[in-house]
């Protein structure tokens, strides 16, 4: 199971590593080279972020090894993953205050993926669970998790 960024790693996993039996991503980002320049275009609008989202983003550059984020986004450029290449269960977690990259990254995911053992769940403001991976309502993911790995996974 993929987290946040780790969701690309959780869809470059599904995609290639074949002693999976099953993968989640919550959400699923399958490219992240376009999360990286919107962020660029959005540090470029000159739009004031948070002391937390400054903080994340000085995490971010210094796990990628990079200075800047035009450095970040050239060093993820064309790693995109391919979805027609998951032959596993997958299911993708989307909550609804997602930004729109993710959004839109998970959905194309799951819409790509050729495989009939996928599962997309969207967790609207009625589940508590809508915040970026879940974070507001952790034990609804688990719930969701748990219940689908039991249908994917034999015995």
């Amino acid at each position: 199971m993929g987290m946040s960024l780790g969701g690309y790693f959780a869809c470059r996993a599904a995609a290639y590593e074949p002693r999976l039996a099953a993968v989640i991503a919550t959400p699923a980002l399958y490219n992240p080279g376009e999360l990286f320049a919107g962020v660029r275009r959005q540090l470029a609008s000159g739009v004031p972020e948070s002391a937390a989202a400054a903080n994340n983003f000085r995490v971010l550059l210094w796990k990628a090894g990079v200075k800047d984020v035009t450095e970040l986004v050239e060093k993820w450029d064309n790693n995109a993953v391919d979805p027609k290449l998951v032959k596993i269960p997958f299911m993708s977690v989307l909550g609804m205050q997602e930004g729109a990259v993710w959004k839109k990254q998970t959905k194309e995911w799951h819409d790509a993926i050729g495989n009939d053992q996928k599962k997309l769940i969207t967790l609207g403001a009625e589940t508590g669970a809508d915040a970026h991976c879940q974070g507001n309502n952790v034990l609804r993911l688990v719930q969701e998790v748990e219940t689908w790995l039991k249908v994917v996974l034999p015995g």
